[in-house]
Order: C-alpha cells, then sequence, then structure tokens
C-alpha cells in the first residue's frame, strides 16, 4: 500500500495535552490548511475532516508509520476513531457473494487473494468431489455495497 499522506512532526506535547492517539494528530495535522488550523480541526471536526484523519490513521499504520493497537481504537479527545485491524493492515471485507444477504467470509488485500479467500472458505463447507467442480470466481473491488464499504464482490 502507498504512503498517501504527508507525515508532519507533531509535537509530544500537542497530543498528549489532547488525549490524542500520536496517528490522530499526525493525521488532524496533514489535512490542515490555512483555512482550517489543526487546533480547528480538533475541537470540531467536520464530518468530512473526520473522515479524512480515519483513512489517513489507517493509511498510516498500513504503511508502518505507527503500530496497529489491538483493538483499533486511536483516541481523539474524548472521542475515538476505530480501524478494524485487517483494515489498519490494508485489508478489506471479502464477501461470499454479491446480493444485499451476503457474508464477510475474511480479509484480503487485492482481488486474488479474495478468490482465495473463497476457495478456502467453499473447500471447508463442501464435500471434496463438489468442490473439486467448483470454479474459482473473479472477484472485484467495489467501493460501496450494502453489506460492508468497500469489499470484495465476487463476480458469477
Amino acid at each position: 500500500m502507498t504512503l498517501r499522506y504527508n507525515t508532519p512532526t507533531v509535537s509530544a506535547e500537542w497530543s498528549q495535552s489532547r488525549e490524542t492517539h500520536e496517528a490522530v494528530a499526525m493525521a488532524i495535522h496533514a489535512i490542515a490548511d490555512a483555512s482550517r488550523s489543526p487546533e480547528k480541526i480538533w475541537e470540531a471536526p467536520t464530518s468530512a475532516e473526520w473522515d479524512q484523519v480515519t483513512m489517513a490513521v489507517a493509511n498510516y499504520i498500513a504503511n508502518d508509520v505507527f503500530p496497529a493497537e489491538p483493538d483499533g481504537r486511536y483516541p481523539w479527545g474524548m472521542e475515538t476513531v476505530t480501524i478494524p485491524a485487517a483494515e489498519a493492515s490494508g485489508q478489506i471485507a471479502v464477501l461470499d457473494d454479491c446480493t444485499r444477504d451476503a457474508n464477510i467470509i475474511g480479509y484480503a488485500k487485492n482481488e486474488a487473494e479474495a478468490a482465495d479467500v473463497f476457495m478456502a472458505y467453499m473447500q471447508e463447507r463442501m464435500a471434496p468431489d463438489d468442490f473439486a467442480t467448483l470454479h474459482r470466481p473473479t472477484y472485484t473491488h467495489r467501493h460501496e455495497t450494502s453489506v460492508v464499504s468497500p469489499a470484495f464482490e465476487p463476480l458469477f
């Protein structure tokens, strides 16, 4: 995964005095500009700023700028940015079908891994003779699905 956000230096005092995780503090500073200072973003983020900070923190973790927190929680003052461990590692959900009743069957970083997850999932649930006739599906990355977004969906 490519590092998509700047990594500005933020003083430990800035994050500690605001009870904010260092990754969140860095992300806030990375998205700040002349119209919105880090302090303004920290105090009252817009929904777009919250989303940008969340994406930046996930990107920092996926690129080993910061280690992932075991519980996926990154404090922002009295609030918390939550990033599931799989997402933090650059993985997204793999669905078993493309309906609104689809199930999350695992996580993958790309379409080929998603197909591997599907095949392993099906092998555990099928008789060997039936599994032998199963065709490996092609997966596609969807930014939005009715189950979870983003996700890999099979193309049947």
